[in-house]
């Protein structure tokens, strides 16, 4: 049987952490999403327990930041993991227009 690559998703809004995945679930539909976290530290714990293969962290979260995430992530405990940036997206626009459509 193929090993199913596994993802981790964190991020402190949860709109957002919930259309990663939509988006992800047709885009790659052999991923299997195996922990939401809501911010950088339950990023790490999500991570000790799950060992996914790819994790996708929000750069900006109160707390632990994505960036302090994967540094953490990246420690020599797990050495056999690569830390590898792929692209640093901003959902700031699409959440203005949502809060001009909202309001």
């Amino acid at each position: 049987m193929k090993h199913r690559p596994t993802a981790l998703i964190a991020d402190d809004e949860p709109l957002l952490r919930e259309a990663l995945v939509r988006l992800l679930s047709k885009a790659w539909p052999e991923l299997e999403v195996v922990a939401l976290a809501r911010n950088g530290r339950e990023a790490v714990e999500h991570f000790e327990a799950q060992q996914p293969d790819i994790c996708f962290l929000d750069v900006h979260m109160p707390g632990l930041s994505g960036v302090q995430a994967a540094h953490h992530i990246a420690a020599p405990t797990w050495c056999s993991y690569r830390v590898r940036p792929v692209r640093r997206a901003s959902f700031r626009t699409r959440r203005s227009r949502l809060s001009c459509e909202a309001g």
